[in-house]
């Protein structure tokens, strides 16, 4: 059996599912994201889901002030370790930020997404100590998911061409062609509902479940989704310092 050209479980069929154009199968495929969570991490993977989306709406719903408080950051963080890969070493840094300055690069990144500035929110959110895009992604995917998917590995190797890095211009490259496919499926998808697809598609395979990507479907236009994330890959020397950009900061940030 060849060498997988990915270092994540099931990426294989999360890049079939991007190449599909059928909105029941992707639709098929994202009513499990509940059961792989349980799969992947259980109750207590379970219970922080349920807990970030109330936090989310909580936030939706407030007209102003909005921000994020240490603890907040602490849980969505644990979330994020748990569903993905744990860097306990990140403890440290994220430990060492103040509740004010948590607050205050929160608070600008939520009024940037409320204008729906996904880059100048991202910046926002990636200000203090440990917060990289993945993680700001999270936060703002949980508030804002028309705005913003969350950087899963599996979401990175699927629609990034290149070795996965964390850094902001592949987040917003990645965030783009989740834009694109949702549009494609009707107003309920958004960026996050299509990354919660691809993730689970993969964790599907990984975990030798009923790989519905497998079946017999229409695929994607060329001249749309394909196309668009074809040129949207532009700008190698972009990615190039990426790359070399997250090697440096891969202890610090994520």
């Amino acid at each position: 059996m060849p060498k997988s050209p990915y270092t994540r479980k099931g990426v294989e069929a999360a890049v079939r599912l991007a190449a599909i154009e059928d909105p029941i199968l992707w639709q098929r495929i994202e009513e499990q994201y509940g059961a792989m969570m349980m799969e992947k991490g259980g109750e207590l993977l379970s219970g922080l889901n349920d807990w970030a989306e109330n936090f989310g709406a909580e936030m939706r719903e407030k007209k102003k002030d909005k921000f994020i408080t240490t603890d907040d950051l602490e849980k969505i963080v644990e979330w994020k370790f748990k569903k993905g890969k744990a860097r306990p070493g990140l403890w440290k840094y994220l430990k060492s930020n103040s509740s004010t300055s948590i607050q205050e690069y929160s608070r600008a990144s939520f009024e940037r997404a409320d204008k729906n500035d996904v880059e100048g929110s991202i910046t926002e959110m990636t200000k203090p100590k440990g917060v990289g895009a993945a993680t700001a992604s999270a936060i703002l995917s949980f508030y804002k998911p028309e705005l913003f998917v969350f950087m899963d590995d599996e979401v990175i190797e699927c629609l990034h061409k290149g070795p996965r890095a964390y850094t902001q211009n592949i987040y917003l490259a990645i965030n783009e062609k989740c834009k694109v496919l949702a549009s494609k499926f009707g107003e309920t998808w958004t960026p996050c509902k299509v990354g919660r697809a691809l993730w689970t598609a993969a964790r599907i395979m990984a975990t030798e479940g009923d790989d519905l990507t497998l079946v017999d479907t229409k695929p994607c236009s060329t001249s749309s989704i394909s196309q668009h994330i074809d040129n949207s890959q532009g700008g190698t020397s972009h990615d190039r310092s990426d790359i070399e950009t997250s090697q440096r900061k891969k202890q610090r940030t994520r």
